[in-house]
């Protein structure tokens, strides 16, 4: 039961009017006539209290009529679940929540889980039925309605909590969904966690029908807990051996000023750094290594707390480094050629780069950039060049002769080349690019700091294309014409800019925007990605241009083995391009061309221990109630059928 207007119940304590008057009597007074009351003194009649109550029955009725009033004016309002509880005949269908998250593995609290979640079971009657739903970030069905409560209570047995972080939004959405097609007089939920306030975010997006009832149950503990929040360093290193500087942030729940510890750096198991930390006021402090050398190769290495307090699994942080040799990038252009030399500083500025450059034939080289040249190379070179997964860049300039483009490069090029267009030559001195897709790997970093450094650019020259179909155009000119477009061929990736790379046409060199430009050019024609050093669970990892073979209808020459040492891929499985990560620790991706790994640890989101009371929890999720056949959108139509109901009980009040 509620009550639309709940303060009217403090009217109840007028139920104490009816009890003092039927303790109070007056004296009977019978008046007789006498002829002169002169000569007798006045006598003032007295109340006495009585020691016990009388005329009961009027005493009930006069505090029933009382109770009544109060109870219209805090107009109630019976829920069907509230109904449902007093249906002693009525089977149940009972959904039990079960929290599996990684602060679950602090001491105790997952053994506490599992006895309450065997007391919930043990009290099913023999007509309910029940599901058992593991829930982190993710929600895994573990026994449904159908399987029965013996085959549900075993399997409690055999449970372990896992390493995701806590959403309990997503789990009561499953629930329901779980709910909605059961026949049965009671619904429930029974929440079983610690309440971790951390899940509590995506309750915004949680709306609960009336007609489900829902308990939680509090199993958490007050804890201590000291964790590694993040760490900062770079996966790649090309040309050199020492890695730069890393340093990781350790953190406290709840925070502790002035703690004391020490965090250690493993690389394949081997120390090779100490580090001592005091924790400052907002209860954090971060703490850098000095550089250290590397071989060639991928290497494993931790950062590990020496004391990481009440909740194990987030004390260690794993990463991977890899020093490896820069891939190529082919220039082919004119031996004296301008263009060239800016190509050649644009894609040679900067640090530790994963590709470098050269200008002589290579059959190991990456990326084939064929700039402003009269007549191109072979294009069966550049055919097998793409079949292979390579990446192939044509700049167009006043030196190409399109005869000799066609009908040769017809087949790989993503567009047609036409004709010159000169702007000087018209009623502009020159035009810009004005509409570039900012979503497109080469010009997503320019989105946020740089984007208005691509409107200074002066183009007074291109060549007008003729787009394929299946082609992507990622810039214009302003007048509508294609600048740059992108194209597929084989395995590989083929770009085609309409305008040359020297100050001949453009003024594109001397921009600030000139150097990332090519430079992101190169790499995502080369396809080549940065990994990250670290993931966390639940990340889903891709599989590189290296670790997987893009040709339709190929086989499997690849694997990857989970922490635990468990094939993520089944051997009858074809596979996908990625894969999700469920366990902190070391995935190993075994391939013919050797093997690589991807590091994962747990989210520290998670290492955040504060809990919410079991009160707030409940009134969080009352909150987002709605009626029960309604949809979710339609609260205030909820509110209206709640307002109805509550103004039939006047016709019971006054009856």
């Amino acid at each position: 039961m509620q009550f639309l207007t709940p303060l009217f119940l403090a009217a109840t304590a007028l139920l104490a009017v009816p009890v003092v008057l039927h303790l109070t009597r007056r004296e009977t007074r019978n008046p007789i006539p006498f002829a002169s009351l002169m000569f007798l003194q006045r006598i003032p009649v007295q109340e006495v209290r009585r020691r016990r109550l009388r005329s009961l029955l009027l005493l009930a009725m006069r505090c029933l009529g009382i109770l009544l009033l109060v109870l219209a004016f805090a107009r109630p309002v019976l829920d069907q679940s509230w109904l449902g509880a007093f249906q002693a005949s009525g089977s149940r269908a009972v959904v039990i929540l079960l929290d599996d998250s990684l602060s679950m593995r602090a001491e105790g609290v997952w053994a506490r889980a599992i006895d309450a979640a065997r007391k919930q079971v043990s009290a099913l009657q023999a007509d309910d039925e029940a599901a058992l739903i593991l829930f982190g970030e993710s929600s895994r069905l573990v026994s449904d309605f159908d399987e029965g409560k013996q085959r549900l209570a075993g399997e409690l047995s055999g449970l372990e909590p896992g390493w995701e972080g806590t959403d309990y939004g997503r789990s009561l959405i499953a629930a329901v969904e779980r709910l909605r097609d059961r026949n049965r007089p009671l619904r429930k939920i029974v929440l079983i966690a610690d309440l971790q306030s951390s899940g509590l975010e995506s309750l915004q997006d949680l709306k609960f029908p009336e007609n489900i009832q829902f308990e939680a149950v509090d199993v958490g503990a007050d804890l201590q807990n000291v964790f590694i929040e993040e760490a900062r360093m770079d996966r790649h290193l090309f040309d050199g051996k020492t890695v730069q500087p890393a340093s990781v942030r350790i953190a406290s729940s709840p925070a502790r000023a002035g703690l004391q510890g020490a965090v250690q750096l493993f690389l394949e198991g081997t120390p090779i750094d100490r580090q001592s930390f005091a924790l400052g006021e907002d209860g954090a402090s971060t703490v850098t290594f000095a550089p250290f050398e590397i071989d060639e190769g991928i290497h494993r290495g931790r950062f590990e707390l020496a004391d990481g307090g009440d909740l194990p699994g987030d004390d260690v942080f794993h990463f991977v480094v890899e020093n490896s040799a820069p891939f190529e990038v082919q220039i082919l252009t004119e031996s004296r050629s301008v263009s060239g030399a800016y190509l050649e500083n644009a894609l040679s500025s900067g640090s530790n780069l994963p590709f470098r450059t050269s200008r002589s034939p290579s059959d190991a080289a990456r990326v084939l950039l064929v700039d402003n040249l009269r007549r191109p190379p072979a294009a069966r070179n550049a055919i097998r060049h793409l079949e292979q997964g390579g990446g192939v860049i044509v700049v167009l300039g006043e030196s190409v002769d399109e005869s000799a483009y066609h009908p040769e490069w017809d087949e790989i090029l993503p567009a047609r080349l036409k004709e010159r267009e000169y702007v000087r030559s018209g009623s502009r001195a020159f035009t810009s690019l004005t509409d570039i897709a900012w979503e497109h790997p080469v010009f997503s970093i320019f989105q946020e700091r740089q984007k208005a450094g691509w409107f200074d650019v002066r183009i007074f020259g291109y060549w007008r294309v003729d787009v394929k179909p299946e082609s992507v155009v990622a810039a214009r000119f302003a007048g509508g014409d294609p600048a740059l477009v992108e194209g597929r061929y084989g395995n590989g990736k083929i770009f085609l800019l309409a305008t040359s790379a020297d100050r001949v046409w453009t003024d594109f060199p001397l921009r600030g925007v000139f150097l990332p430009f090519w430079q992101r050019l190169v790499l995502d024609a080369s396809q080549w990605e940065r990994r990250p050093a670290a993931f966390r669970v639940g990340d889903a990892v891709a599989l590189t241009r290296s670790q997987q073979d893009r040709t339709p209808g190929a086989t499997r020459d690849w694997d990857v083995l989970a922490p635990d040492r468990q094939r993520v891929f089944g051997l009858d499985e074809e596979g996908a391009p990625f894969f999700r990560v469920t366990q902190p620790g070391f995935y190993e991706i075994r391939q013919q061309r050797g093997t690589d790994w991807a590091a994962v640890n747990a989210d520290s989101r998670e290492s955040i221990l504060s809990r919410i009371p079991p009160q707030e929890f409940l009134a969080a999720v009352e909150s987002r109630r709605v009626g029960p056949e309604q949809r979710p959108d339609s609260i205030h139509a909820a509110a209206m059928d709640r307002t109805e109901r509550a103004f039939s009980w006047w016709l019971v009040l006054l009856a």
